[in-house]
């Protein structure tokens, strides 16, 4: 083991410890909805619509209903949530299962009220929010969001590039 530049003769193994703790609570205020989607869905119908009706099936990594048989829906805006749902065949092959079917709510961070929704391929502004959506977010929501906007810029820009070159 060195000690500033110097040996030491006492050269015991070194344990490397977590400093995040088990119980850690992250300091982001967001929620994450894992959807499914139903073969019923007409986004032509709904599309017309302010908001459309998708199937959370996890909310926040805890499984709230099951993905079979009769669900509920939860009402997300429009465009993104049908153009989710109309997409979500070439999502999949871009993103992934898990990306593909997840939207990202951010909250503020006074209030709690959603200021955004990171769809898979857009985002989604709350009213109200446009002109300063950014500062309405702590700074883990602020690094957590352009992480989740460079992945998936990353994804489709991966995907690009597989198909140019087919």
């Amino acid at each position: 083991m060195k000690l500033f530049g110097k040996k030491n003769s006492t050269s015991a193994p070194t344990t490397v410890v977590s400093t995040i703790p088990e119980n850690h609570v992250s300091k982001k205020k967001k929620n994450t909805y894992q959807i499914t989607f139903s073969p019923f869905m007409s986004t032509e119908l709904f599309s017309l619509c302010k908001t459309a009706p998708l199937a959370v099936v996890v909310l926040n990594g805890k499984q709230i209903q099951e993905s079979t048989g009769m669900i509920s829906c939860t009402q997300f805006p429009n465009p993104g949530a049908c153009e989710m749902a109309k997409k979500q065949t070439v999502l999949r092959e871009i993103m992934g299962e898990k990306i593909a079917t997840q939207i990202i709510e951010y909250l503020d961070k006074r209030t709690g009220k959603p200021v955004l929704q990171v769809f898979p391929e857009l985002i989604q502004i709350f009213d109200g929010y446009e002109e300063n959506y950014m500062s309405r977010l702590n700074h883990a929501s602020r690094r957590d969001l352009k992480k989740q906007i460079a992945l998936r810029e990353r994804l489709i820009s991966e995907f690009m590039a597989r198909q140019q070159q087919k």
